[in-house]
């Protein structure tokens, strides 16, 4: 069984639980690909509510580490390789949470990626969040 979470500690328990997750993750115990324990089983491991595991995988999915798909279940996404784009003049940049068909356009998962949306010289580009690396050059 692996060890409760501290409920004295100063952390809320989906964050610790998040860590729990998220360093997983980093190291590579949880690999891409790999189907996370039901909300029932992440609870009973952990000692925590189902609630508790429901905010912690949020909070994940808003990181773009995981992916849940509706029935079928929590999975770890692959790193995004990340694309420089250089913002030359004068530009707006954005951030906001994709539509649907953005979401299908970009490749993006269901749910906690957001979108970067780069207006420059009257042109707009929509571009993924974890994906992209903006560079604003010295003026």
């Amino acid at each position: 069984m692996t060890s409760p979470l501290d409920p004295n500690a100063d952390r809320p328990l989906f964050k610790q639980l998040a860590d729990r997750v998220r360093e997983q993750i980093r190291t590579g115990e949880l690999p891409p690909g790999h189907k996370l324990p039901s909300l029932h089983r992440l609870a009973d491991m952990y000692g925590v509510g189902v609630a508790t595991v429901e905010d912690a995988l949020a909070q994940l999915r808003g990181e773009g580490l995981i992916e849940t798909r509706k029935g079928v279940g929590s999975f770890v996404l692959e790193e995004a390789e990340r694309r420089l784009v250089t913002v030359e003049g004068p530009a707006f940049v954005e951030a906001r949470m994709p539509t649907p068909d953005e979401q299908r356009e970009l490749g993006l998962p269901a749910q906690g990626v957001p979108v970067l949306v780069v207006e420059e010289d009257g042109q707009e580009k929509v571009l993924p969040a974890n994906r992209t690396r903006l560079e604003i050059p010295p003026r």
